[in-house]
């Protein structure tokens, strides 16, 4: 499938395309396996109210939802909408929010959970505390690609 489909970005089966999406959601349930288990290990050897841990993605994937396979130079919503994880034992738990973020906040958030001082040439804005978060909207990106208004 990989080879014969999904490099070729071939859509033509809508079958096949149907398995891609299914091993990719199986894939998925499989990291949120392994995301509890890690929990569950640093609970157990009591490291976990000490760590910060930040889990996130690159992109989504598209299963001919806008006529192709991958995330190739789009930036559609399922391409750009990833989990962002954030665990501190300073942080509320189980705080869920909707705003929305950018990545590029990722590495401003990790400086003001350590207590360093902020770094000018960050683009990005500490995701904390969340209630002071500005509204700005996101960047995103597409290297060497020229968008359309489609």
């Amino acid at each position: 499938l990989f080879k014969n489909v999904l490099l070729k970005r071939d859509v033509s089966n809508e079958n096949t395309v149907a398995t891609l999406k299914k091993l990719y959601l199986a894939g998925v349930r499989r990291i949120d396996d392994y995301i509890n288990e890690f929990f569950s290990i640093l609970e157990r050897v009591m490291l976990l109210e000490n760590s910060t841990i930040i889990v996130t993605a690159d992109h989504g994937d598209e299963f001919n939802v806008h006529g192709g396979l991958s995330h190739d130079g789009k930036m559609y919503k399922e391409l750009i909408d990833v989990p962002l994880l954030l665990f501190d034992s300073s942080l509320p738990k189980g705080q869920v929010s909707d705003n929305l973020v950018s990545l590029i906040d990722v590495s401003p958030t990790i400086i003001h959970l350590f207590g360093l001082k902020p770094v000018d040439h960050f683009e990005g804005h500490s995701l904390l505390p969340l209630d002071q978060y500005p509204d700005r909207g996101v960047l995103g990106e597409a290297v060497d690609k020229h968008g359309s208004k489609e």
